[in-house]
């Protein structure tokens, strides 16, 4: 699912760039006719004309954390960790390497380093059904709800990014990229309560709260697209979309009374960021 849903991002900018390559040549010679004046083509210009290969990458944007779901409860639906809205962040040291000038605009290949800063605080943890029946052993035979919870979600990407510029001029590019590497996760949950029944919609027996904090490292994958125009020379404001998620984890010891998993496990972690992007050419 986690590969499904980077393809699925990946081949949806495809689908649009490939629709948008037929009439990419025809708008860019009407661009540059208008700005010629007399009708008069000139010769693409790029970024790199004024510029060296190097450049650096900014980002801050809003993260969109979809829920992410306890693993190994011992219960027959396992509860989801809901977040808020958060901080996307990114950091990066790009170096272009190939480049191909058209008639109309200029296409290139770049490659980057990253190192990015994700945090979102959590909104509640719940089951999926307000009643749920354990099926681990050590649980007492009964209904059980899944509610509460407080803390925090930190994720601290480290990537090799390729960056494909499909569409540049002097004033404006587009660009795709997909990047690899691995992330920091970092998970800081609080005051869950598990509550007992007597029966289906019964009276309540007892409830425990327990929290865990923990960190792990994993893989971790990301694709996206921007947009920038040119401020000054050397100097590119725009925005992006990314999507970027990583593998199950483990983080951490659950502690608290009569908690049966006693490591706290999630599923993938799935983020949708868009925001500002800014970039210099040295």
């Amino acid at each position: 699912m986690k590969m499904f849903r980077l393809l699925a991002t990946l081949a949806f900018i495809g689908i649009g760039t490939t629709a948008a390559a037929g009439t990419t040549d025809a708008l860019g010679l009407l661009i540059l006719q208008n700005e010629g004046g007399s009708g008069e083509t000139s010769k693409p210009s790029s970024k790199a004309d004024e510029a060296s290969d190097l450049y650096l990458k900014g980002d801050i944007g809003i993260n969109m954390l979809e829920d992410a779901s306890l693993r190994d409860t011992g219960l027959i639906e396992n509860p989801r960790i809901r977040f808020q809205a958060g901080i996307d962040s990114n950091l990066g040291l790009g170096i272009n390497m190939i480049e191909t000038r058209k008639p109309t605009h200029v296409e290139r290949l770049a490659m980057e380093f990253t190192v990015g800063f994700l945090w979102n605080d959590i909104d509640t943890v719940s089951s999926s059904t307000e009643n749920v029946t354990p099926i681990n052993p050590v649980f007492v035979p009964g209904w059980y709800s899944i509610t509460g919870g407080e803390g925090t979600m930190m994720q601290i990407p480290i990537n090799v990014d390729f960056v494909w510029t499909v569409y540049e001029t002097e004033r404006v590019s587009v660009a795709l990229n997909v990047g690899l590497g691995v992330q920091w996760t970092d998970l800081d949950l609080k005051n869950v309560a598990i509550t007992r029944y007597a029966g289906a919609g019964g009276a309540v027996l007892e409830t425990t709260l327990f929290s865990a904090s923990g960190s792990s490292i994993g893989f971790h994958y990301q694709g996206g697209f921007d947009v920038l125009f040119e401020i000054t020379s050397g100097i590119e404001l725009g925005g992006y979309f990314r999507y970027a998620g990583t593998p199950n984890a483990s983080l951490g010891t659950v502690t608290g009374p009569a908690i049966p998993f006693g490591e706290l496990k999630i599923s993938e972690l799935n983020n949708f960021a868009v925001g500002a992007r800014l970039t210099f050419a040295f």
